[in-house]
């Protein structure tokens, strides 16, 4: 076998040994540099790596416009379903819907004219029919004609606001259908049955 000597404390070492077995000295490496081949070797593995990543780079961009696709169609899926469930409102049930928002369900029939911009409230409600009843025919306005009055001026305002302006609301008198107790235009009271007594 051959022996190194440290070059530190003179020691004899195996031709194979990386330290010196009396000081520890470190003994330089003396491994043979690689060859052009293996250099050849690494450099081939280096560009099939490169060639194989140039060739994903189209497909990861093909992916992500394919991702893009699939939510805009989810988005426009989810945005169909809402529109679909609520339909935009008819002018009738948007003024259906004011007259409700401010009265019982069943206190008014209500009565819509579009060519004429108008709407007719006539009482379903025995107790508003009353109330309507006595102040014709009594003359004399109370506090029930008061609230009539301006629920007719709420409810006015809200199909200004829903449906457009220059609509005319009237509460017919029940007696007669032909007479209008109150009119409105767009939320203004025009007429009142009570400035004629």
């Amino acid at each position: 076998m051959n022996k190194k000597y440290c070059p530190e404390c003179g020691t004899p070492n195996d031709e194979s040994a990386l330290f010196c077995i009396n000081c520890g000295f470190k003994f330089p490496n003396t491994e043979p540099t690689p060859s052009s081949t293996q250099t050849k070797v690494a450099n081939s593995e280096t560009a099939a790596f490169d060639s194989i990543s140039h060739s994903d780079q189209p497909q990861s961009n093909a992916n992500l416009w394919a991702t893009l696709v699939i939510i805009l169609l989810i988005i426009g899926s989810i945005v169909g379903i809402v529109i679909h469930q609520n339909p935009p409102q008819s002018t009738d049930q948007k003024i259906r819907s004011c007259v409700q928002a401010h009265t019982a369900k069943d206190d008014y029939k209500v009565v819509i004219n579009k060519s004429k911009k108008a709407v007719g409230l006539e009482a379903k409600d025995s107790d508003i029919i009353d109330s309507m009843e006595q102040m014709v025919d009594k003359q004399v306005y109370y506090d029930e004609d008061a609230d009539i009055q301006a629920t007719g001026k709420k409810i006015s305002k809200s199909i200004k606001q829903k449906v457009g302006s220059g609509w005319t609301l009237v509460i017919v008198n029940p007696e007669n259908s032909q007479r209008a107790l109150w009119r409105y235009v767009d939320g203004d009271l025009t007429y009142a049955v009570e400035d004629d007594f």
